[in-house]
């Protein structure tokens, strides 16, 4: 253990007692040996504390009290994770295998393969800035490094993990690969692909002030851009 960093694995739950278990066992049943397990659970009123109780002494800390969303459940387990690695596994989400090598061998922030349960498909997203312009990359895949991690703004509603990456991509420029594999349950409440033509362009323009906002005039137009080819994208389809 003393050779393999360590690495923070949070999982963010409310009233999931349906999912959890599943998601409990698929970070606990992995052969990496160096796993920190925390479980942030926003005062569920179901059985989700009596799931988390069942395997308590596999898990390194978890907490059950009110919170303020999810953003600010991610933050908790951030202030409390020691690991040199931070990941996020939220429930329904699974983890289903970790590569020890990228742990070992990377140096900073990276994207890993995840299986998309709405699309039935394995991906990669790259975390670059120019990828920022048009998407977001699956959170659960993402893999933080300790000292890169930036906590979320409680203050910005649904996108603020996509601001996260943009204060992160301010420090590093880009994010590099791993190979283990998440398993997305399902898109998230920040997912353009569910909003209805108002909701997405508000979605949109939100984005699109942050990026002039964080990364500059260049990419500020390939967002803008980017915009009117999703919107025609749409209105083809």
């Amino acid at each position: 253990m003393k050779n393999n960093p360590k690495i923070s694995i949070i999982t963010v739950v409310y009233n999931g007692e349906e999912f959890l278990e599943e998601t409990i066992l698929s970070v606990l049943n992995q052969s990496y040996e160096n796993i920190e397990y925390i479980i942030i659970d926003g005062g569920s009123t179901d059985g989700t504390v009596d799931v988390i109780k069942k395997y308590e002494d596999k898990i390194d800390y978890w907490v059950s009290e009110p919170d303020h969303g999810i953003y600010d459940a991610m933050n908790k387990g951030i202030d409390v994770a020691t690991g040199e690695w931070i990941n996020f596994i939220n429930a329904g989400d699974k983890l289903l295998y970790l590569e020890e090598k990228d742990l070992k061998n990377n140096r900073h922030t990276f994207t890993n393969y995840f299986y998309d349960q709405a699309k039935y498909r394995v991906f990669r997203n790259p975390l670059d800035k120019f990828y920022l312009t048009r998407n977001m990359p699956c959170h659960q895949s993402i893999i933080y490094k300790r000292d890169e991690i930036v906590k979320y703004d409680v203050s910005i509603k649904i996108i603020a993990d996509f601001v996260q990456l943009l204060e992160i991509l301010k420090k590093i420029e880009k994010g590099e690969e791993g190979s283990s594999i998440m398993y997305f349950a399902m898109p998230g409440i920040s997912n353009m692909q569910d909003l209805n033509s108002k909701e997405l362009a508000q979605s949109l323009n939100i984005r699109n002030r942050y990026i002039c906002e964080k990364l500059g005039f260049f990419y500020c137009l390939m967002t803008k851009l980017h915009k009117v080819r999703y919107f025609f994208k749409r209105l083809l389809k």
